[in-house]
């Protein structure tokens, strides 16, 4: 009878030690910052070493960008108003990607009235004396 527990041990380790381990970014975070402009910030893998670059999507876009393993920093911009945008923020290791977290957030209408409202009031009104001057 041939024994096979040594190549079993040997297969199960294997199996158990080899496995692609997960290292995402965390505290992903999308941020409204003004009309069309959202900032995107992450902090490394708490685990997981040789971080390459980090690889940032727009899941309403299919718009993606890779980021150097030194930016924690992404900015988009040219955003529609009233919209909400889901970025995935990937770690990528030895080429490939090794996790990933994502965020979402929503754009606010942009907000040009102020411009107005202030060249409303650079002119004055008209004083009145009585109602006899409109008549």
């Amino acid at each position: 009878m041939v024994d096979y527990t040594g190549v079993f041990m040997l297969v199960f380790v294997c199996l158990t030690s080899c496995r692609a381990q997960s290292h995402p970014p965390t505290n992903v975070t999308a941020v409204y910052v003004a009309d069309g402009t959202i900032r995107l910030t992450w902090e490394p893998p708490t685990t997981g070493r040789g971080i390459q670059k980090y690889y940032v999507s727009v899941q309403e876009t299919a718009e993606y960008v890779h980021v150097s393993a030194d930016q924690r920093v992404y900015q988009y911009n040219n955003t529609k108003p009233n919209a909400t945008y889901t970025f995935k923020v990937s770690t990528i290791i030895s080429g490939r990607i090794q996790g990933s977290s994502q965020s979402s957030v929503t754009t606010r209408k942009y907000c040009s009235t102020l411009v107005h409202i202030q060249y409303v009031t650079m002119y004055k009104q008209p004083k009145v004396k009585s109602l006899i001057d409109y008549v």
